[in-house]
């Protein structure tokens, strides 16, 4: 189900709500780049946000980047988190295809070296999203209020996926082990319903003047998970949000 106009709208006003504190004045604006439809977009002063709130072809989505990345040095995707159409679940959403995951971790076959806690942080990536994984980026989503979800962004870093064929006998695959082209594990999230400002590609959680820490102080950073800790070790953490 395509994500409807009301729901466009919800975004947009809540992320010019967030921005107003922190950038001043936002302008929301739309534009036809492609063939695929109209594209929604916030001008912060000198930065724009992209509204990813519809689903685009691999061609029309590098050319929405192209020519808003050339309109401002600054450009931040921010896609609309239904579930759905973007951040597809892999192993309980119903339009993620999900029976396969599941079953190939719990029956030994080509997911059986990932726990149950991993398999459940598994989405099954649009193009979109691909692409910008695929660059080493972090994925912001306009996060709607649910049961259980607070209205936000959230920022979530991806690893790869990779699948394990030593169960087929004499490397009947060809390959021991492949890596998904479409599932993504998220490592570690973080998430922010506060102020925000844009900031070298990203939108961060905005501190006031107020807020602002005295030189010297270490601010208090969670543990990672079993699941990520070493590439926590090993990478500095770079998520916009930890929480407000």
């Amino acid at each position: 189900m395509a994500i409807n106009r009301q729901q466009k709208a919800e975004m947009r006003d809540y992320l010019v709500s967030r921005l107003k504190d922190s950038a001043g004045r936002v302008d929301f604006k739309t534009s036809r780049f492609d063939l695929d439809g109209d594209t929604n977009y916030l001008q912060v002063g000198a930065d724009i946000v992209f509204l990813v709130d519809r689903v685009f072809t691999s061609s029309g989505f590098n050319r929405t980047l192209h020519i808003l990345g050339a309109r401002a040095e600054n450009v931040m995707p921010v896609f609309y988190k239904d579930g759905v159409t973007f951040f597809r679940n892999a192993a309980h959403g119903v339009e993620a295809g999900l029976k396969g995951v599941r079953y190939k971790s719990q029956q030994d076959l080509s997911l059986k070296h990932y726990t149950q806690e991993q398999i459940n942080r598994m989405i099954l990536a649009r193009p979109e999203e691909r692409h910008l994984i695929n660059l080493g980026r972090f994925l912001q989503y306009y996060q709607p209020q649910s049961v259980g979800l607070e209205q936000g962004v959230e920022t979530f870093k991806f690893g790869p996926v990779t699948y394990d064929y030593t169960h087929l006998p004499n490397g009947a695959h060809g390959k021991m082990e492949e890596r998904s082209e479409r599932l993504f594990l998220w490592l570690d999230r973080g998430h922010s319903s506060g102020a925000l400002f844009p900031s070298r590609g990203y939108l961060r959680k905005y501190v006031s003047a107020s807020e602002v820490r005295p030189v010297g102080y270490t601010p208090q950073v969670e543990p990672a998970t079993s699941v990520d800790r070493e590439s926590h070790n090993t990478q500095e953490n770079e998520l916009a949000f930890r929480g407000d």
